[in-house]
């Protein structure tokens, strides 16, 4: 699973060749850091974000890139509402 922003990378969930509990992860860490986190258990599989911020607001694209099968691509409008 890709996620970017603007054409940036902004998580990047790699579990080509291994177990998904094993996936290899990785965050920019000038967008979400350590901030952000994969849910494969949930169904469909979620990105949650901790201590969510005004700036984060944005439109995301994902993209899965599947072993057999056609790559999904799709576009997240993230809104952020709340007092900062």
């Amino acid at each position: 699973m890709l996620v970017q922003a603007s054409n940036v990378r902004v998580i990047n969930v790699d579990a080509r060749e291994r177990d998904f509990k094993q996936a290899e992860r990785w965050s920019d860490e000038n967008v979400f850091s350590n901030r952000a986190y994969f849910m494969p258990e949930k169904q469909p599989a979620e990105l949650g974000v901790d201590h969510i911020r005004e700036s984060d607001a944005g439109i995301y694209r994902c993209r899965v890139d599947f072993k057999i099968g056609q790559t999904r691509n799709s576009k997240v409008n993230l809104t952020v509402i709340g007092k900062f």
